[in-house]
């Protein structure tokens, strides 16, 4: 009687086989345990900072560690950081960070909570560090995950398998800060109707990080719109407003996030295979 061979999988062949499962996993048990860094004695805002600067350079840190034993640090660099992709959708995401920024001050005039919008201003080297920290997780979550995702799954169910992490992730950062339960649910819903945002532009700009990395820097860069408002109630009202322009993109392009994986989604076919 033959014997049946026995097979193993060894953990390159378990990564190439399931690199988005691999990236999620390993970049929310890196985030969370960083979360929890021993920082104390330090000011609330230098822990912010230092937290901050730690965390954000983990997706591109682990979809660059995926990408060499996958298929290549440099066509994963090459593809996710393209400058080929429709402009427009740049102004798009700028549109959209103004558009949210705005709608909070506007809703906060409405309930009374501030008399009038004052601008502030923000430095130059600040700007700086706000679109490299959006472009250090777009290049993770979207350019690696995402891409990979949408070869085999609908849109929605890779917002879903994205953007559900990397909400929790930004819990598990306020937890670690002793923030109440109102405040961690709140920042889940903001984080997960910021995906959306940027998740969209990302596909209809063309599968391209720039448009995503636009969006998700500006609509910090934009809370100079926001200067007056209560710091109580920031938070709220970003919900509020991030929730609606997230609900409006989600209702009045359904047929995106429904469409097979593989179709044209984005204004041009779908490539069959991602590195």
């Amino acid at each position: 009687m033959r014997k049946q061979k026995a097979t193993t999988m060894n953990p390159t062949t378990t990564l190439k086989r399931h690199p988005v499962a691999a990236f999620v996993s390993i970049t929310f048990v890196l985030s969370v345990a960083v979360s929890f860094a021993p920082l104390s004695g330090l000011a609330k805002a230098d822990k912010f900072l230092i937290l901050g600067a730690l965390l954000v350079p983990i997706p591109t840190i682990v979809a660059l560690a995926l990408a060499a034993v996958t298929g290549g640090v440099r066509p994963f660099l090459r593809k996710a950081l393209s400058l080929h992709f429709d402009w427009r959708w740049a102004l798009i995401a700028i549109g959209l960070a103004f558009g949210a920024r705005l709608l909070m001050s506007i809703l906060a005039l409405l309930t009374g909570a501030i008399s009038t919008v004052e601008v502030g201003a923000f430095a130059p080297p600040l700007i700086v560090v706000i679109y490299l920290f959006a472009l250090l997780e777009e290049i993770g979550w979207r350019g690696f995950a995402v891409r990979r995702l949408i070869t085999t799954r609908s849109a929605f169910a890779a917002l879903l398998i994205t953007g559900i992490p990397w909400s929790v992730i930004h819990i598990f950062f306020y937890l670690a800060q002793s923030a109440e339960l109102a405040t961690l649910l709140q920042v889940f819903v903001l984080n997960f109707a910021l995906t959306v945002m940027v998740t969209w532009v990302y596909l209809r700009g063309g599968f391209n990080i720039w448009a995503a990395v636009i969006l998700h820097g500006s609509q910090s860069l934009f809370s100079i719109l926001n200067t007056n408002m209560p710091v109580d109630l920031i938070l709220p009202y970003s919900v509020i407003s991030y929730s609606l322009i997230a609900l409006v993109i989600f209702i009045i392009d359904r047929r995106l996030w429904f469409a097979r994986p593989m179709e044209d989604v984005a204004g041009r076919a779908m490539p069959s295979a991602v590195v």
